[in-house]
Formats: C-alpha cells, sequence, structure tokens
C-alpha cells in the first residue's frame, strides 16, 4: 500500500529486539488507535517514547499467516518540525504526477517493504512476494542484451546496432551478512562479491553518502544482494 503520513499517540514503547540471524533490530509499540507498530530504523527508536505524538510515514501489508491474515503496521520515517529525521526518506506522491510516476512510486514501496519484511524473517526467501521482488530487480537491472556501438570507418563514422551476448558472471561466493559490522566490511563484501564501488554501494542503497545510511551494515548488505544476487545465492 502506498506511503501515509500521520500523527501517532505512542501508549506504550518496548525494549529494541534483535530478531532473526542477520543481525537486525525492532522496536514495536502500541498507539492510540490500538494497533501494534513496527521500525526497523534504529536511528528512529530515540523518537518513540511512552506518552508522545510522533508525525509519520506510515505503511501497511497484510500477510498470510497460518490463523489466517496478518497486518503489518510499519513506521518508516519520523519527522520534527517538518523534517525527516530517519537518515532516508521515501518517495512520495507530487501534485500532477502522472499516473505512470504514480505506479512507479508504488511499485518501489512495494519491493522496499518486501525487502524489510524478508530482513525482519517475516517472509521466507522462497515466499512468491521474495520471489516476485528478485525477478523485478532483476529485471530491471540485469537487461540480457546491450544494444548501440560507433564503428569508425574510411569513409565516415557509422553508427551501427551490435547486440552483446550477456558477459559471464563470475560465481558469487556465499557470505554470512551478520558477519559485516561496519561501512567499510560492507563496501569491502560488496567489491568481492560483485565488483562493487563505494559509490555504486551507497547508490543501491539510496543514499548520497555513508551519513544518510539508516540501516546496519549487514541489512545494507542483504538489501544490495537482493538486487545484485541471483535467485540461487539466497538460499
Amino acid at each position: 500500500m502506498p506511503i501515509v503520513r500521520q500523527k501517532l499517540t505512542v501508549e506504550k514503547a518496548q525494549e529494541p529486539k534483535s530478531f532473526g540471524d542477520r543481525g537486525g533490530q525492532k522496536l514495536e509499540f502500541t498507539c492510540s488507535d490500538g494497533k501494534k507498530w513496527t521500525t526497523f530504523k534504529k536511528s528512529l527508536f530515540q523518537y518513540v517514547i511512552a506518552g508522545g505524538d510522533i508525525d509519520a510515514d506510515t505503511e501497511t501489508k497484510e500477510r498470510p499467516h497460518e490463523n489466517g491474515v496478518y497486518i503489518d503496521h510499519i513506521v518508516q520515517e519520523i519527522y520534527i518540525d517538518g523534517k525527516p529525521v530517519g537518515g532516508q526518506t521515501k518517495q512520495r506522491y507530487q501534485d500532477g504526477d502522472s499516473p505512470e510516476k504514480r505506479a512507479s512510486i508504488e511499485a518501489q514501496q512495494a519491493a522496499d517493504f518486501t525487502t524489510q519484511l524478508w530482513i525482519a524473517d517475516k517472509l521466507d526467501a522462497d515466499s512468491e512476494e521474495v520471489k516476485g521482488l528478485r525477478l523485478r530487480l532483476l529485471a530491471r537491472l540485469r537487461p540480457s542484451v546491450h544494444v548501440s556501438t560507433k564503428a569508425e570507418t574510411s569513409k565516415g563514422t557509422e553508427t551501427s546496432a551490435v547486440a552483446k551476448p550477456p558477459t559471464e558472471e563470475k560465481p558469487k561466493a556465499k557470505r554470512d551478512p551478520v558477519a559485516i559490522k561496519n561501512y567499510t566490511q560492507l563496501c569491502k563484501a560488496c567489491h568481492e562479491d560483485w565488483d562493487m564501488q563505494p559509490n555504486d554501494v551507497l547508490k543501491e542503497l539510496g543514499v548520497s553518502s555513508q551519513a544518510d545510511i539508516a540501516q546496519i551494515p549487514s541489512e545494507c548488505y542483504i538489501v544490495i544482494r537482493a538486487v545484485m544476487a541471483g535467485p540461487e545465492e539466497q538460499e
């Protein structure tokens, strides 16, 4: 579902909890609307205080559960004096946006939300949602054919379209994300696994500098691996 900005009154906040085997943390809290909310951004934890109000970007999603359907209520960003404090702001609709742009934003939001649920161990790696995420990302970032080269001839310059076969990729090493403890180790792991440079890492995380990264290094690696690795490497 699209991101909704709303004001929430926190009634009770639990202590942050670790979850899964990927080094993630979450903070669960209840609000005056009667719902149980969760945020996975450690940079937001300090702003969730019992009895306080928060101005937040929120998302909800239904997922299958053994007892029926479970609804996750997620806080993605918190604003103080109108400014985001979580380090990374989700893209929102603007007046005049075309239907195509709105659809693109919704697709990006769905992919990001699926990634968060996967990291939080609320979705299995072989679930339909995660499989769909992998396929969308691979189709978007790895076109099978690259076209357009320029050939210089003695009679002048001619432009010809030449289909290049897919580049053969070297085998990717399996790596335990929990072992990645800092930004330097994250960049090193991404370089060894996918020949990425630090700027490439920042680009895949959707930020412009290391200071803007909201997730812990192990979570960043999971997000990047979801984009760069093939399905067989996600197991």
